[in-house]
C-alpha cells in the first residue's frame, strides 16, 4: 500500500533530511564535554530504571493519568472482567440475569460469566485490579518494557544508540496507544524483552538461572497469547539449545523445560475449571458459536450457522467477516505488503515516516553493526510470517507490536549508519557490539560521531512532549463516547440502577456501551440493551434498582418508571 504524497509528508521528509545532514555535519562543534557527561549518564547501571520511568510518565499520561482507564476495544474489556474476577479469586463469575440484555463480545454470560481469552493477562491485570487500579498494569508493563529495551539497546549498540532507540520507540502513536490500553501485547511485550535478556545473559555466564528465565518467560507468554509464543519460542530454542549442546548442560536444560511446562499447565488448568474439558478451551468454546471463521485458515463460508448477537455487535462481527472474505492465497501477494506497509507506518508514525529509510538501513546492517540483535529480528519476522494464515485488516498492526522495538532499535542503528557514511570516522565510539569502547565515556577522540548523536538526541527529546501529547489527545477523541457515557452515568444519585442503552441505527460495532460487572450483586450500575417492552423483565428482576434509559445518539440519561407502576 502506498502512503499519499501530502504537504506535511514532503515537510517531514525535508526536517528528518535536514536533521541528519545538520547532526554529522555539525557534530564536531559539540563541546567535548557536554558529550562527555551525556555518555556518562547513558552509561550509569542506573540509566535503564530512568529510561523505564520516563516511558511509564508517557504511558500513564496517554492513558488519561488514571488508576482506572476506559476501556476502548471489546478485547480490552474482555480482558478487564477476567482480570477483576481473578482479583476476586474466582474463574468464573455468576451468570448474567438475563443474557440477552448483557451480550458482550468475547464474553460468555450464561451458564457462567467469565471471557474467551486465554488466562495470561488478566491474570497480569489481576494483582492491580485487587488494589482497584487496573490502570497500573499498563504503567508496570511500560516502566518494565522500557527500562529492558534500552538494557538491551545500549548493550548491542551502545549507550548513544539506547537513547535513540528508547525516543524511536515510545512516543510512536498508534504503538503507544497500544501501550496505553488493557490488550494483551501489555504484558507480552515485556516478556518478549525478558527472553532476549535472558539470552543475552546467558551468552555471558551459561548459568542455569538464564535458561529458566527464558523458558518461564516464554511459557507466560505462551499463557497470554500461544501464537505469539510461538514466534519467539522457536528463534530462542535454535540459539539456547546449541549452546546447551556444545555445554553439554542436560540438568540445567530440563530444569528450564520442566519450569516452562509448568507455567504452560495453567492452559489446561482453565479449560478443565471453565469448560470441565481439558482439550476445549473457553475461546474454541466461545469461537465455534459466535464466531465459527475465526480460526486460522483461508476464505470464508457464510453458510455457517453462528449464535444471533444484537444489531451493534453484529456490525462488530460483520467487521471481522470482511477481511475473512478477502484473505485467500490468491490475494496474498496485496495482502502481505499491506500489512508490512501498516507495520511501518504505526512504527515511523507521522512525521516520523522518513526515519523509516533509515530504520531499513538499521535492520539491513544488523549483522554487521549489531548480531546480537539478529535473534530479536528474528523473533519479529518469524511473528509477521505466523500471520499469514490469520485474517485480520491490514490496518490493524496490534499483532505485531512485538517486533516494533525491532524496528525503533534498527532506526537508531540507520541515525549511526548513515553518519557514518556522511562523516566516516575510524575511532567514532558510538555504535557496535563489537567495539566495546562505546560503553565508556570519552571513548573517542574527539566528540564528531558522539555529539551528532547527542544533536539527533535533542532533536527527538523536543518532539516528545508533542507525540505523546499528540497520542493523548487521539485515544482521548476515540474514547469519548465512552467516557460521556460513564460521566452520565456517575450522576445517578440512586445507590444501585439500571441503565438501558439505547442505541441509534447507525451505531458503531466498535463502541460499545452495554459491560457486564465482575459481579452483579454488587455492582452499582448494570449497562444492558434496551429492549423496549421486554425491560420490565430486567426491571422486576431487581426492583431494589432505579431504572434509566440512555439515548445514545443525543447522548442523554432520563430516569423511568418502575416496572408495573402507572404511567
Amino acid at each position: 500500500m502506498l502512503v499519499p504524497v501530502t504537504s506535511t509528508l514532503v515537510l517531514a521528509w525535508v526536517l528528518v533530511v535536514a536533521l541528519v545532514l545538520a547532526a554529522w555535519r555539525l557534530g564536531d562543534r559539540v563541546p567535548a564535554r557536554l558529550v562527555d557527561g551525556v555518555e556518562g549518564v547513558l552509561v550509569h547501571p542506573l540509566a535503564p530504571l530512568v529510561a523505564g520511568l520516563l516511558s511509564a510518565m508517557a504511558v500513564a499520561w496517554v492513558a488519561g493519568a488514571t488508576l482506572h482507564p476506559v476501556p476502548l476495544y471489546h478485547d480490552e474489556r474482555a480482558y478487564l472482567l477476567q482480570g477483576e474476577l481473578f482479583a476476586r479469586g474466582r474463574w468464573m463469575g455468576a451468570p448474567a440475569p438475563i443474557p440477552e440484555f448483557f451480550t458482550q463480545l468475547h464474553v460468555i454470560v450464561s451458564p457462567a460469566l467469565y471471557a474467551k481469552y486465554p488466562p495470561g493477562n488478566a491474570l497480569f491485570i489481576a494483582p492491580w485490579a485487587a488494589l482497584g487500579a487496573p490502570g497500573l498494569a499498563m504503567v508496570a508493563s511500560a516502566a518494565l518494557s522500557g527500562a529492558l529495551l534500552f538494557w538491551l539497546a545500549r548493550r548491542w549498540g551502545g549507550p548513544w544508540v539506547a537513547a535513540l532507540t528508547l525516543l524511536a520507540w515510545m512516543p510512536a502513536g498508534p504503538v503507544l496507544m497500544i501501550r496505553s490500553s488493557y490488550m494483551s501485547q501489555v504484558a507480552t511485550l515485556p516478556l518478549w524483552l525478558i527472553t532476549w535478556v535472558a539470552c543475552e545473559r546467558h551468552r555471558d555466564d551459561r548459568r542455569t538461572r538464564w535458561l529458566v528465565l527464558a523458558s518461564v518467560a516464554v511459557g507466560f507468554t505462551a499463557v497470554v497469547r500461544p501464537l505469539t509464543a510461538v514466534a519467539i519460542a522457536v528463534p530462542c530454542a535454535v540459539v539456547l539449545i546449541r549452546r546447551v549442546l556444545a555445554d553439554r548442560a542436560w540438568r540445567g536444560a530440563a530444569l528450564a523445560i520442566v519450569a516452562g511446562a509448568l507455567v504452560v499447565g495453567i492452559l489446561p488448568w482453565q479449560n478443565v475449571a471453565i469448560t470441565g474439558d481439558v482439550r476445549t478451551s473457553p475461546l474454541v468454546q466461545y469461537t465455534r458459536t459466535v464466531t465459527p471463521f475465526d480460526f486460522p485458515t483461508f476464505g470464508f463460508d457464510r453458510s455457517q450457522p453462528m449464535a444471533d448477537l444484537p444489531t451493534d455487535l453484529a456490525r462488530a462481527r460483520e467487521a471481522l467477516i470482511v477481511p475473512r472474505e478477502v484473505h485467500k492465497l490468491e490475494n496474498l501477494p496485496w495482502l502481505l505488503p499491506w500489512r508490512l506497509s501498516s507495520l511501518l507506518q504505526a512504527a515511523w508514525y507521522g512525521w516520523r515516516l522518513p526515519l523509516g529509510l533509515l530504520g531499513l538501513l538499521g535492520l539491513f546492517g544488523l549483522r554487521r553493526w549489531a548480531p546480537g540483535a539478529q535473534l530479536a529480528a528474528a523473533c519479529g519476522a518469524l511473528l509477521f510470517v505466523e500471520h499469514v494464515m490469520h485474517a485480520h485488516s491490514p490496518v490493524w498492526t496490534v499483532f505485531y507490536h512485538e517486533s516494533v522495538p525491532v524496528l525503533a532499535f534498527a532506526t537508531a542503528m540507520g541515525l549511526v549508519g548513515a553518519g557514518r557514511w556522511l562523516a566516516p570516522r575510524s575511532d567514532d565510539g558510538v555504535a557496535g557490539a563489537a567495539a566495546p569502547r562505546a560503553s565508556a565515556p570519552g571513548a573517542a577522540t574527539s566528540p564528531g560521531p558522539r555529539g551528532a548523536c547527542a544533536i539527533a538526541l535533542l532533536a527527538l527529546l523536543v518532539a516528545f512532549p508533542f507525540d505523546v501529547a499528540t497520542a493523548r489527545d487521539d485515544l482521548e477523541s476515540i474514547k469519548r463516547v465512552q467516557r460521556t457515557f460513564l460521566d452520565a452515568v456517575a450522576t445517578i444519585p440512586e445507590p444501585k440502577a439500571i441503565v438501558f442503552v439505547k442505541y441509534p441505527a447507525s451505531w458503531s460495532g466498535h463502541k460499545s456501551l452495554v459491560d457486564n460487572p465482575p459481579d452483579y450483586a454488587t455492582a452499582r450500575a448494570w449497562m444492558a440493551y434496551d429492549r423496549g417492552d421486554d425491560n420490565g423483565r430486567l426491571m422486576r428482576l431487581a426492583p431494589e434498582r432505579a431504572a434509566y434509559r440512555y439515548d445514545a445518539g443525543f447522548e442523554t440519561l432520563q430516569r423511568i418508571a418502575p416496572a408495573g407502576a402507572t404511567p
